[in-house]
């Protein structure tokens, strides 16, 4: 598994519509989807940026991670 980093703040990118969320349709580039559920995905852009797209009270929402280097880590495939 790669290591990411430690989040250590996040900002909120936009909201979107779970029903028609798909990780293919972001205006980001290429990206790993490192979960199999499509709602809580971990996801990391071809530039390395870290990215969290997860259905919080029906809505979904995509939040950029900033990472730093700490013990407590992201992990991924």
């Amino acid at each position: 598994m790669k290591k990411y980093g430690v989040v250590e703040s996040w900002n909120k990118v936009f909201a979107f519509n779970p029903s028609e969320f798909w990780l293919e349709a972001l205006p980001f580039g290429t990206m790993i989807n490192d979960a199999t559920a499509p709602l809580s995905a971990l996801c990391v852009r071809n530039n390395g940026e870290v990215l969290l797209a997860m259905n919080e009270a029906g809505k979904g929402h995509l939040f950029s991670l900033v990472t730093g280097h700490g013990e407590d880590k992201i992990y991924g495939s």
